[in-house]
């Protein structure tokens, strides 16, 4: 039956894909924006459910598919650069920069289709400007983050060399700035997304040793 023929031939067509990965990454992120806010002024902490009005960031780096020769699944490692900001309605900012490593498992699909599974940590520099209120004077200030997500993504290639894709990611990057007299913990938390565009380096599949 044809319906019959057609699953054979995508089901053959998906076991012959191969896993090919030596890429260099963009991505542009949105989110997340939910976060909890931790203020310390050394006699009282106070802390409160709080988000910003936008998030967003740039992320650049490379990601290396350690593969076999026929295989469509392999394990992967991913090394980026990430600068990422954080706003608030009364124009108050939380900016942060630094990288991230990303181990996970990457599955070729189809001939263009490749799948994507990461554990994603993090650190960086941070700092963060409050705006004046009628309870306390500007702040501006600076100290370091972490951070831990789950990240899930579809590739496609548009030609040998380019794919263009999206990225899901959930997790959480709790940070820790001082400043003005006043300890802040900012922990952003919950779903963010990204375009990516990825230019291979190397398309060739992995071939045996002799």
């Amino acid at each position: 039956m044809n319906w019959c023929a057609a699953l054979l031939a995508l089901g053959s067509s998906v076991t012959a894909a191969e896993l090919v990965m030596e890429d260099l990454t963009c991505a542009v992120q949105v989110g997340p924006t939910d976060m909890q806010a931790t203020v310390d002024n050394g006699s009282r902490s106070t802390t409160v459910d709080d988000g910003f009005t936008q998030a967003y960031g740039i992320r650049a780096g490379i990601r290396h598919g350690f593969t076999r020769p026929g295989a469509a699944l392999a394990p992967l490692l991913g090394l980026e650069l990430t600068l990422t900001s954080g706003e608030f309605g009364d124009g108050s900012t939380d900016r942060r920069f630094g990288a991230l490593l990303g181990p996970g498992i990457g599955w070729a699909v189809g001939e263009r289709c490749t799948l994507l599974l990461q554990g994603v940590i993090g650190a960086g520099l941070e700092r963060t400007t409050l705006s004046a209120t009628p309870a306390y004077a500007a702040i501006d200030a600076s100290g370091w983050w972490w951070s831990g997500a789950v990240r899930a993504g579809a590739l496609v290639n548009v030609s040998r060399r380019w794919l263009v894709g999206v990225e899901g990611e959930y997790g959480e990057a709790p940070g820790n700035v001082s400043g003005g007299g006043l300890d802040l913990t900012l922990r952003p938390a919950g779903l963010s997304g990204a375009l990516v565009l990825v230019w291979r380096m190397d398309p060739s599949p992995a071939v045996l040793e002799r």
